[in-house]
């Protein structure tokens, strides 16, 4: 003859072994099923731009022009306006004290150097004071180049002016 609690024990742990089993095995098949989904995921292939050499449809210089308004806003104390002195320069021109230099490769002439320049929209050399001279001397090292200078004439004299307009110092002061 069995006993009446002994019974009753068995059938309770019985009935928890069964419990704790099927809260495993949803455990398990949720795990397993959260696996499956970040598996799916990472190996998805992820969509790519058809063509990764543009930057949306901007132009060169629209990218620049946005990137200095990101640059130099950021540096802007107001938030509105640029900051002073940023400046970004174009490909290949090297930036000093808020100018742009392109040193050509090429040996031109004089006039196919200014047209070169203006192509470039920009002008030949024009110096402003020894610190700028020094830039130069460091940028061009043994190189030859061209000034933006040029003759102009002043009712009965000649004169030098810089091809931007602005007269000639005698020296750089």
């Amino acid at each position: 003859m069995s006993r009446p609690g002994r019974n009753s024990n068995v059938h309770k742990y019985t009935q928890s072994l069964r419990v704790a089993l099927g809260t495993a095995c949803a455990v398990i098949l949720l795990l397993t099923l959260a696996v499956l989904t970040l598996i799916v995921l990472v190996l998805q292939p992820k969509e790519r731009p058809e063509d990764t050499t543009t930057i949306t449809s901007a132009t060169d210089s629209e990218f620049k022009l946005q990137l200095k308004r990101y640059m130099c806003s950021s540096l802007s104390h107001s938030g509105t306006d640029d900051a002073p002195n940023c400046k970004i320069c174009p490909n290949d021109w090297e930036l000093h004290r808020n100018t742009c230099y392109w040193i050509s490769q090429e040996q031109k002439t004089w006039t196919e150097s200014q047209d070169d320049c203006k192509g470039k929209n920009s002008t030949l050399l024009v110096i402003w004071d020894q610190q700028e001279m020094a830039i130069i001397k460091n940028l061009t090292k043994e190189t030859s180049y061209w000034l933006g200078l040029k003759t102009a004439r002043l009712s009965e004299e000649w004169t030098w002016e810089w091809v931007d307009g602005s007269p000639s110092r005698k020296n750089c002061e």
